[in-house]
């Protein structure tokens, strides 16, 4: 292979990029992202979990001295010295790379039914990102998107402070006020009213974000995204999808040409948050709601799962919460044993008890490689015990996990 081949060849293999994602690369190789990004030593081993599978090492080529150095002096092509050297930089797995498991977490807090904790643990959460990191934060801002306006402030505030009189018992109480009070200046809500509200906010909310005459997070990294909840517009979505159907139909009887078709509102958020995590570096939170198929086909009784949605496939992470029941009275307990009982069970009833499981949809994609489409057993057993989920709970003072 001559020179001008090799170059090339060369040029066939050169990436083009923008200034910006080179920057990014930059900063990943010279400030590795953490891999507890969220505070919670059990979130965290949840989440290191699914973003950095255990993988087999890859078999070392072994070093072989064919062509160069060969034993015919004078008869050596310098081309293929070159391709030669070329190709084993090329496939030469021990090359520093950055991992594409490194890019921020999406993660998607869901449940079957409401008032299952997913809002209370986004506010734990968001007042870890918020806090400064002497206080073990990460001094970082919160853009919240209350989609069904239930986000509370005080909640938020509460929750911040038990946090902190528990961590720090000798902190006074104007002390826990007033960092209570200058990390949450670090919380950004917006309350949309549709999809195109959303939509519009993400797209300009890269100005907002870097205009220091607007907020006081300018020398604050943006930490996390939050959506609460994702699905808020779902069926306002549905219906103008349905008028804008009928109203093609009626166009085309009519002779008027139908308007090309656009993407879906949740395709165009979706983007809009990619496009956000990876130029600001942040980590995307969003609640849902898993709605099951009541329907008696075959496709639905096969199905061991719900079916999965866009912003199912969007999460690195999905996570399910749900009350820890109480168990029921058994049928032949007596009254008095029912009332020796009662106290117990109301205080159980009391604390509060969550879980958060890791969703079978995320099970799948690791124990598959990513790859959905592979048969298995999922149900258990196997990686499934590296994916044991936490127990959380939540009362009038705050949240707690429980270890």
């Amino acid at each position: 292979m001559s020179a001008e081949q090799y170059g090339t060849r060369l040029l066939e293999e050169v990436h083009e990029e923008s200034l910006e994602e080179l920057l990014s690369e930059v900063r990943a190789i010279l400030e590795p992202r953490p891999r507890g990004v969220l505070g919670i030593p059990e979130f965290d081993r949840l989440l290191e979990t699914v973003r950095y599978p255990i993988q087999p090492s890859p078999a070392r080529q072994p070093w072989t001295s064919s062509i160069i150095g060969s034993p015919i002096e004078g008869r050596v092509d310098d081309g293929a010295v070159l391709d030669a050297s070329y190709n084993l930089h090329r496939t030469n797995n021990t090359v520093s790379t950055i991992n594409i498991n490194d890019k921020p977490a999406t993660i998607e807090l869901s449940s079957q039914q409401a008032a299952s904790g997913k809002t209370q643990l986004l506010y734990f959460l968001a007042s870890l990102v918020i806090l400064p990191e002497s206080f073990h934060g990460r001094e970082s801002a919160v853009v919240w998107f209350d989609n069904d306006g239930r986000f509370s402030a005080a909640r938020l505030a509460q929750i911040l402070c038990r946090h902190l009189e528990k961590t720090y018992p000798n902190l006074a109480e104007s002390e826990v006020r007033s960092m209570s009070q200058q990390a949450l200046s670090h919380v950004h809500v917006f309350r949309p009213q549709s999809s195109a509200q959303l939509l519009s906010t993400l797209t300009d909310l890269p100005s907002y974000l870097l205009d220091r005459t607007k907020h006081a997070s300018i020398h604050r990294p943006l930490g996390m995204i939050v959506l609460d909840p994702a699905t808020a517009f779902y069926w306002q979505d549905r219906f103008e999808a349905d008028m804008a159907q009928l109203e093609a139909s009626t166009s085309f009887q009519t002779g008027v040409p139908p308007l090309p078709n656009q993407p879906s509102k949740t395709a165009q958020v979706i983007t809009q948050l990619k496009a956000l995590q990876a130029r600001f570096g942040c980590t995307v939170m969003y609640t849902t709601m898993t709605v099951h198929n009541t329907s008696t086909n075959t496709a639905s009784k096969n199905s061991a799962a719900p079916p999965l949605s866009p912003w199912n496939t969007l999460a690195t992470l999905t996570l399910q919460l749900r009350r820890v029941s109480v168990p029921q009275f058994a049928p032949q307990m007596s009254l008095e044993q029912c009332l020796h009982d009662a106290d117990r069970r109301l205080e159980v009833v009391r604390r509060s008890r969550f879980s958060v499981s890791v969703a079978h949809h995320t099970v799948h994609s690791i124990r598959t490689g990513g790859d959905r489409s592979r048969d298995g057993n999922i149900a258990g057993g196997g990686d499934g015990g590296n994916l044991a989920g936490f127990v959380m709970r939540i009362s009038k003072d705050g949240v707690f996990v429980e270890e």
